[in-house]
């Protein structure tokens, strides 16, 4: 099977890439510096090259805030360069997997099934809701994996930004002794929230594992592989606040030795959170029809993030 994945510097193509060699997989995997997706004949012509028999759309505009005061920059990438890849998949009769978010349902309680109508609150969900939407209309053959707070050894995302924002008390810069002595920095995150990180490595894992199962299907009957086609959601265990969650990047960075004190957390309302985009407080989704169809349950976080930081990450 060759693979095309698309944003390729980021932690989840990273995954994608590293699990697929292993396996033996033929891929080809393309940072943005190498291949736009929002430029349709440099999209063209890679696909005439490698003539994928699949596609995994990891690129994506994640700037969740700047997306608001851009707009046009955040749908280039998320919407229309979406929309590329579905019409060249369904030109080539590629199988597309569509990366998308949790981000795409509103402010109302979770857990989110498949089934729930999305309301997104802000740019970035709008964009990519517009993605599913637009890639269901082009591509026949599609999976759409929702997630949320993807976080891994590469690329931006929450651990890594806590972990920036403690750095000057880490071992590295700063003695036992000078901490004591200084004055932590207060971090402020949402608390009244409830998110579910999760692991790129699992994430990767789980969509190489849909892609394999659905083109195997396919192979043996068509039909049965049409129904596991569709929307599915996958995220990390157990759902915790912003807020809990940058004290567990804290607590598992000080157990491994990474910092010589924990700066404490101070708890703000979402509604206190000045930012220049609304963020959903419930971003829970249901991933039971994941579980059902392909046997995939939901990674636990916590040993995840643990071993980033004994790894040195």
């Amino acid at each position: 099977m060759r693979i095309l994945v698309t944003g390729g510097s980021g932690s989840l193509a990273r995954e994608i890439y590293q699990q697929a060699m292993e396996q033996e997989l033929e891929i080809y995997s393309y940072a943005r510096t190498e291949l736009d997706i929002t430029d349709p004949q440099q999209l063209q012509a890679v696909f005439a090259e490698i003539k994928p028999e699949a596609v995994i759309n990891c690129a994506a505009y994640t700037n969740v805030d700047k997306a608001e005061a851009d707009p046009e920059a955040c749908m280039a990438v998320n919407t229309r360069g979406a929309l590329n890849a579905a019409e060249l998949c369904a030109r080539y009769r590629a199988f597309l997997v569509q990366v998308s978010t949790d981000y795409v349902f509103g402010d109302t309680p979770g857990p989110h099934g498949t089934a729930e109508d999305p309301a997104p609150v802000n740019v970035y969900g709008r964009s990519k809701l517009l993605a599913e939407e637009g890639c269901r209309r082009l591509c026949r053959r599609l999976l759409i994996v929702r997630t949320g707070t993807l976080f891994g050894r590469s690329g931006r995302n929450i651990v890594r930004t806590v972990a920036d924002l403690c750095r000057p008390y880490s071992r590295f810069y700063i003695s036992k002794q000078e901490a004591r002595a200084a004055v932590p920095p207060t971090l402020r995150f949402i608390s009244d929230n409830l998110i579910q990180p999760t692991p790129a490595a699992a994430l990767a894992q789980a969509l190489l594992t849909m892609l394999t199962r659905i083109l195997e299907v396919e192979a043996q009957d068509p039909h049965a592989a049409l129904a596991l086609m569709g929307s599915y959601h996958y995220t990390g265990t157990p759902a915790v606040s912003s807020a809990d969650f940058a004290r567990a990047i804290i607590d598992a960075a000080f157990a491994a030795g990474r910092l010589t004190l924990r700066p404490p957390v101070q708890n703000i309302l979402n509604a206190d959170y000045a930012a220049a985009a609304c963020r959903p407080r419930d971003l829970r989704l249901d991933n039971s029809k994941t579980a059902r169809d392909f046997n995939l349950q939901p990674p636990d976080w916590r040993p995840v993030l643990q071993q980033m930081f004994k790894r040195g990450q």
